[in-house]
């Protein structure tokens, strides 16, 4: 029987374990064989990227959605930044990524998955933006 694989849009790689792509249309990798306890292994390319629309700027990693919450940095949301490089981190409790950015000033800026942002929302200041002032 096939087995059909959706190729995420966001990974510029996508390759198979020991596998020849038979068919790839609309998205999706078909894959036909007898199957019997086989293993298969996708590997995805995993990497930041940033969309831009109506002037803002929004980092993903993956399929993942970054954000910056103003509990873990100290940011004025209309802040123009001018992002030099950045770095995985290790992830804290109750999130999925953890991504530093540096500016071109040397300033650092923690940014998180979206949705383990804003955890603490009983404080009426608390802020997250996804979309940015980027240069």
């Amino acid at each position: 029987f096939t087995i059909k694989l959706r190729k995420p849009e966001w990974s510029r790689n996508f390759t198979l374990s020991s596998r020849e792509i038979q068919e790839e249309k609309d998205g999706y990798i078909s894959i036909t064989d007898v199957w019997k306890e086989q293993t298969l292994t996708v590997d995805l390319d995993v990497s930041l990227r940033k969309e831009i629309r109506n002037g803002k700027t929004a980092f993903l990693y993956g399929d993942l959605v970054l954000a910056l919450d103003n509990a873990k940095n100290r940011y004025d949301f209309e802040q123009e930044l001018d992002f030099l490089g950045g770095e995985i981190l290790p992830h804290e409790k109750g999130e999925q990524i953890r991504y530093q950015m540096t500016t071109v000033a040397g300033k650092k800026y923690i940014f998180t998955d979206y949705a383990s942002c804003g955890k603490g929302w009983e404080n009426e200041n608390s802020k997250v933006s996804v979309w940015l002032n980027v240069k």
